[in-house]
């Protein structure tokens, strides 16, 4: 199918804070053929880190025609940010916005909580 497409990887959660993930992408054209298009190694150290491997643009015969290496996030910061003050909230350890090893996102993040609005009829 023609077109623009970007390769990212992106770092949803880790459990520890002073520790990076390499991640190893390889990047394979299958047909007629298995031929090898792209291959990088990352480090990823943080959570909701996100950076773009490879964008290239395919045409109608499934060519590469273009390729760059230029950041296009494809994850908002701010679903992220979401997802963390959902963790937080979620866990005993967090209350009161804990930023100890029992909290990987407290050095990323550290606005004050939000108190949970619990209606009682």
């Amino acid at each position: 199918m023609p077109g623009e497409y970007v390769f990212n990887v992106h770092l949803y959660r880790k459990t520890h804070s002073n520790s990076s993930i390499p991640v190893t992408v390889i990047l394979e054209k299958l047909n007629p053929h298995v031929k090898l298009l792209y291959s990088k190694t990352v480090t990823l150290s943080n959570p909701w880190e996100e950076k773009t491997i490879i964008r290239f643009v395919l045409d109608v015969d499934g060519e590469v025609t273009e390729s760059y290496f230029i950041y296009k996030p494809l994850v908002e910061q701010l679903i992220g940010m979401q997802e963390i003050d959902s963790y937080r909230t979620s866990r005993p350890s967090a209350i009161g916005g804990s930023t100890g090893t029992n909290d990987p996102y407290g050095e990323l993040y550290s606005a004050p909580m939000q108190p949970k609005n619990e209606d009682k009829e």
